[in-house]
């Protein structure tokens, strides 16, 4: 990505990451967690509350 990428465009990237996680075995999906700085923060916030259905 570079900073021209929109940051729906980082949240889609993030929950498409998520939701591969969650189907690993080797994986607590209760546990998976993302981070994230400035723009990816947000795009992180956001992410992680549409993953947990919030």
């Amino acid at each position: 990505m570079s900073y021209a990428t929109p940051s729906w465009a980082q949240v889609r990237d993030y929950r498409t990451a998520i939701t591969y996680a969650m189907t690993r075995p080797e994986a607590d999906a209760d546990r998976i967690g993302i981070w994230g700085t400035s723009l990816s923060g947000g795009a992180r916030d956001w992410s992680s509350r549409r993953s947990a259905g919030a």
